[in-house]
C-alpha cells in the first residue's frame, strides 16, 4: 500500500496534492467495488500503477502497448 509519503516521492507533489490523489483513487476503488474496505489514507500499489502511472497489471505501461 502507498501512503502520502510514497506518493509525494514518486510524483513530486506536495502533501495536499498527494492526499487528493489518494482520495481520487479511493473514490475509484469504491466505484469499482462498492464493498471495498478503505484503510486510512492509503491505496493499493496496483491501483496507483494502473490509474496514475498507467501501467497494466501484467507489466509494461500504456506507452509501450501503443507503440
Amino acid at each position: 500500500m502507498y501512503g502520502v509519503k510514497e506518493i509525494m516521492k514518486i510524483t513530486g507533489y506536495e502533501r495536499t496534492k498527494a492526499y487528493r490523489v489518494i482520495h481520487m483513487l479511493q473514490d475509484q476503488m469504491k466505484k469499482d467495488n462498492e464493498n471495498v474496505i478503505i484503510i486510512g489514507s492509503k491505496v493499493p500499489i496496483s491501483y496507483f500503477k494502473k490509474y496514475i502511472l498507467l501501467e497494466n497489471i501484467e507489466g509494461g505501461d500504456e506507452n509501450e502497448r501503443r507503440n
